[in-house]
């Protein structure tokens, strides 16, 4: 019961935040093209992820994550690489924390890189869909993909 109060209370937070945000743009990078594309809407997004078992609990995680914003006469692409450390607390509910690296690449020379400490849940409601959030804050600086420094990625899976 305490489990499903504390994730019904990091949701409720997380929604009110993103909802309370104004839209601005991001202060660490800008795109000029004759014509754009607006970078909110990514072209292409992958995610990759490996696990390693440390013990019956603990696992090492490491994830790829690929965003990639085209126009017409460049391609920006933003690639995140978090290293989580996950601890299950239950069969279904799991937390991650650790370091994350952030690379920007436009047209293929990398312009930015920058680091932050990442930490979330995943909760598997059965075999076939999760839901998990992770909230990024920089180490150095701005993170690259928000204008906020700060950064919540929630999400919702579903295997087919």
């Amino acid at each position: 019961m305490k489990i499903r109060i504390i994730i019904m209370c990091f949701a409720l937070f997380n929604c009110t935040y993103l909802l309370s945000q104004e839209s601005r743009q991001p202060q660490s990078y800008t795109l000029y093209d004759d014509i754009t594309t607006p970078y909110e809407v990514p072209k292409n997004y992958a995610k990759y992820f490996s696990e390693y078992k440390i013990n019956e609990n603990l696992f090492f995680r490491i994830e790829n994550h690929r965003t990639t914003f085209n126009t017409l006469t460049s391609e920006t692409n933003l690639f995140e690489y978090p290293f989580f450390v996950k601890y299950y607390a239950t069969k279904r509910l799991s937390f991650l924390v650790g370091p994350k690296l952030d690379v920007l690449e436009v047209d293929g020379t990398i312009q930015n890189i920058s680091t932050s400490f990442s930490s979330g849940f995943l909760y598997k409601v059965n075999d076939n869909v999760s839901f998990d959030g992770v909230f990024n804050a920089p180490i150095n600086g701005k993170n690259l993909n928000s204008a906020f420094g700060t950064s919540y990625r929630l999400g919702t899976k579903v295997k087919f």
